[in-house]
């Protein structure tokens, strides 16, 4: 068994870099992904995004989903949203999809 397997490090290569190790684990503990708290706030607003763009798409070609939960969620997404096809502010839109989707 070598002096590492048995959790003896030489004072040499080793144990010399095992102290600078904490620093790099706690600058690295900084770099860490988004909590999962931004994860779902992401999340909800690409499903928000992709429901004013599903809609709006339906609507430039003149259709409606046909099953019945799709169908309503259209429906209250159809009376939520504005008719028009003009431009407009999207983010306004993706709010209030948001309310719609989660309230």
């Amino acid at each position: 068994m070598t002096d590492i397997a048995a959790g003896r490090a030489k004072p040499g290569a080793a144990g010399a870099r095992t102290g600078s190790l904490v620093p790099l684990v706690i600058v690295g503990a900084s770099l860490a992904g988004p909590s999962a708290a931004e994860t779902l706030r992401a999340m909800e607003v690409l499903v928000a995004t992709e429901l004013v763009v599903a809609v709006r798409a339906l609507r430039f070609a003149g259709r409606e989903p046909s099953g019945a939960g799709v169908h309503d969620l259209f429906e209250a997404a159809a009376h939520a949203f504005p008719a028009g096809m003009e431009d407009r502010a999207f983010g306004r839109d993706v709010d209030v999809a948001m309310r719609l989707l989660w309230r």
